[in-house]
């Protein structure tokens, strides 16, 4: 073997402390970019494959009136059209041994072309619907705490059915059951028709022959079956034209994507910057061997080549670790995430992207960032590394450093002694600071975005306190509803909303946009007017006297940003089309799947049913914990069941909460794994660092240990330069999660809530992580501890 192999493999062996360190700091780091790269190689282009896969409609034609399936055959030989197929829907509450759940049925045609669906476990094979059997999302199986093969009672404007669970399906088109908070189910037309009387189709669902990823395009064949339904006798309701690829997620994907190669690259600059110090430690360590070696002959490139040896056997080491570790770790990572979206991934796999990150993680950034400071070592003259007494030649001059630190008397002596170890190395300093002070600040910020979050959604509490939510299936007078409602035990408050759903007609005249109309009461104690003025970015708020006037918010100024005060917009209410001029515009924290419009109360009920004719009962409870609401919701039901009025849909307002909160889970959730994560990093560079300080100083603990200093003492040297380190890289953390914290309010507001979060600061959140760094420098000290408690006096005094 090698002589030069033979010696870097015996200080492999010797020194297995410094081997280990130095391979869990590479291990950790590349487990950082591993997880990231495996999320954004298996998650994201998975979750969008599948989503593909579901052959997403391109268009949809909404009837007034049903329409016979022999229609469908007429309409797929239309020019322009590849397939065509019917659907229907209402919304039903399944009745549970432990309370209610909404859920929408939806009539389908069977041919499963469209929107497909998949079984629970993954086979496109679906066994056939027959009348009263029912096929349920597999999300929410585990609330239902049924398995196929049970009976479920179904409840619809106030009528009891029992269906067979047949089998469970997820569609990959449609919002989850974790997000959007009502269970999809599907049966066919016969059960469709016993529930409403009418079996018969009501929508198109459309996939456009040629380039479907042309809107224009896919709206003009839209249009042209939607001419010929009307030549057969049909009104046409609505047309939509989504965005072409526009998936429901995409925002929050996006998001998730920009992070993850934000904080990869982050943890390559923190992988830098600890193998730097890490080889400075080693290099320092054979300064004495690299004197013997030159004096005998040995030239400088066959240091230099030895010594990149040692860090590839290293490198090679860690990437043998972390390349089954990361890959494991990143694919449960990403299954979490795809069954947050009820998806499902294509298998365990490697991509070829895991293996090159990891190779350059562990061979080429390493020899990048080691070259110098081995060219440096190796370059040294025989003299100079045989005698060389352990303190770098960047330390600051003795004279200085004396000064500077006569200025510091009244400080303790063990803080000043630690103080001036940490100086002796600036630039090595530097770096640890750097580096704990990067890993920390993105630590602070995910906590100040988990802050901000959370300080939303108590906002957006604030201006619609809404504890619950019961739609009725008929329109009944609100103050008749508000006098039975009232009464019932733990109810405060109690008001009949005024609410519908319409269509945004856009100014070709060719397509609309689906939008929720809300019209609170002009005195309402559940509205909260005096919050909603403050969210004004132009005009003014609806008041009592308006008719036609709307309020539009930044969820509709997302899909036309044309929109300004003053224009005339044209929605479809109640099948009329209704002018209403725009005299405000709002910004609304959220991510609705529409659209929500502030109207005057009594003038959206002009256009629905008449004066104080509501379908909508809203309620603020004396508790808000989700089983208090739900208790009272349920004696609601009883009392209106009592006077013959029946619910339709039941929204605890912990539900929605919820359901609003869930990305923002995920998105904080998957933050703070890779914050732990860079965390451990710089804890392990201050261990690496501290290490290093305890080498370069070895001769002064033998002088203190001469004239009577304990282990003990020296042991508090340590641990207090691992404080300070830790103190003053929190120092700067707290200043860097600044900007990153601004930065990531815009960020992912803009992305999830389509509008910047306010900037807010986690005071306990900084007190936290103080506490945090205390402790993890603490930890850090104990190897450099133990290595000092091991020096022998006498050989220490003769190190050199």
């Amino acid at each position: 073997m090698d002589t030069r192999l033979r010696k870097v493999l015996r200080d492999l062996l010797r020194n297995k402390s410094k081997s280990i360190l130095i391979i869990l700091t590479m291990f950790v780091g590349m487990l950082s970019v591993g997880v990231v790269v495996m999320i954004n190689t298996i998650f994201v282009p998975d979750v969008y494959k599948v989503y593909r896969q579901a052959i997403p409609k391109d268009a949809s034609i909404k009837c007034s009136s049903g329409f016979d399936n022999s229609l469908l055959k007429e309409i797929a030989k239309i020019d322009g059209v590849k397939a065509a197929t019917g659907t229907n829907r209402i919304t039903v509450r399944l009745i549970l041994d432990d309370g209610t759940l909404n859920a929408d049925f939806i009539a389908f045609d069977g041919t499963n072309r469209i929107h497909k669906l998949k079984k629970g476990d993954d086979s496109d094979v679906l066994p056939e619907l027959k009348a009263n059997e029912v096929f349920i999302d597999r999300a929410a199986m585990k609330d239902i705490k049924k398995v196929p093969g049970d009976m479920i009672n179904v409840q619809y404007k106030g009528q009891n059915y029992d269906f067979l669970i047949k089998d469970t399906v997820y569609d990959a088109t449609t919002e989850p059951y974790m997000l959007e908070g009502d269970v999809i189910s599907f049966v066919n037309q016969d059960t469709f028709e016993t529930l409403t009387g009418d079996g018969r189709f009501k929508e198109i669902n459309l996939i456009v022959e040629g380039d479907n990823s042309n809107k224009e395009y896919n709206l003009t064949v839209a249009r042209r079956v939607a001419d010929f339904m009307e030549a057969n006798g049909l009104e046409i309701e609505e047309i939509d034209v989504p965005n072409p690829q526009d998936f429901y997620a995409s925002e929050i994907l996006e998001a998730v994507t920009i992070i993850l190669v934000l904080l990869g690259s982050i943890s390559v600059l923190l992988g830098v910057a600890l193998i730097i110090n890490n080889i400075n430690n080693i290099m320092l360590q054979q300064t004495k061997y690299i004197g013997i070696m030159k004096a005998i002959g040995g030239q400088t490139n066959q240091l230099v080549f030895m010594y990149t040896s040692f860090i590839l056997i290293l490198g090679l080491i860690a990437l043998l670790l972390s390349l089954p570790v990361s890959a494991f770790v990143g694919y449960q990572v990403s299954k979490l995430l795809a069954y947050m979206f009820n998806m499902s991934l294509s298998g365990f796999r490697i991509p070829p992207q895991l293996l090159l990150s990891l190779i350059a993680s562990a061979i080429f950034i390493p020899l990048i960032a080691s070259i110098i400071p081995i060219m440096k070592s190796s370059k040294q003259s025989i003299y100079h590394a045989l005698y060389n007494q352990g303190i770098s030649s960047s330390e600051m001059p003795g004279i200085i450093r004396h000064k500077r630190l006569q200025q510091f008397n009244h400080i303790p002596s063990l803080i000043r002694i630690s103080l001036r170890n940490n100086l002796r190395n600036r630039v090595r300093v530097a770096l640890t600071i750097a580096t704990l002070a990067l890993s920390g600040s993105i630590m602070l910020t995910v906590m100040n975005l988990d802050f901000g979050f959370k300080n939303g959604v108590e906002e957006l509490k604030e201006y619609y306190i809404i504890d619950g939510a019961i739609i009725l299936n008929s329109y009944e007078n609100a103050q008749q509803i508000e006098e039975i409602v009232k009464n019932v035990e733990g109810v405060k408050y109690v008001e009949g909303c005024s609410f519908t759903v319409g269509r945004f007609l856009e100014s070709n005249g060719k397509s609309s946009k689906k939008v929720k109309l809300m019209g609170p009461k002009p005195d309402s104690k559940i509205f909260n007017w005096t919050v909603v003025n403050e969210k004004l970015i132009d005009g003014r708020q609806i008041k009592a006297d308006d008719a036609n006037a709307v309020v539009i918010t930044n969820h509709l100024i997302k899909y036309y940003p044309h929109l300004t005060v003053g224009d005339v917009i044209t929605l479809k209410i109640n099948n009329n089309d209704c002018d209403f001029h725009v005299v405000g515009i709002m910004n609304m924290a959220g991510q609705p799947t529409d659209p929500i419009l502030l109207v005057n109360y009594s003038y959206l009920n002009s256009l629905l049913q008449g004066e104080d004719q509501v379908t909508e009962i809203c309620i603020s409870t004396n508790e808000q914990t989700e089983a208090y609401q739900q208790e009272v919701i349920t004696k609601i039901e009883e009392i209106l069941s009592q006077e013959g009025i029946t619910i339709m849909e039941t929204m605890p307002g912990a539900d929605l909460l919820e359901n609003f909160q869930t990305p923002i889970t995920i998105i904080v959730a998957l933050l703070m794994f890779l914050a732990i994560m860079l965390s451990i990093v710089g804890t392990i560079g201050q261990s690496g660092t501290l290490n290093l300080n305890v080498l370069e100083r070895a001769k002064e603990f033998g002088i203190m240990r001469s004239v009577g200093a304990t282990n003990r003492q020296l042991n508090m040297t340590i641990v207090m330069e691992g404080l300070i380190l830790g103190i003053v890289a929190w120092i700067f953390a707290v200043i860097l999660s600044q900007p990153l914290t601004l930065i990531a309010n815009s960020l992912l507001g803009n992305l999830l809530f389509t509008t910047p979060m306010k900037y807010r600061i986690s005071i306990l959140g900084l007190l936290l992580w103080l506490f945090l760094s205390i402790l993890s420098s603490c930890i850090a000290s104990i190897m450099p501890c133990r290595k000092m408690n091991r020096m022998i006096t006498r050989e220490i005094l003769a190190f050199e």
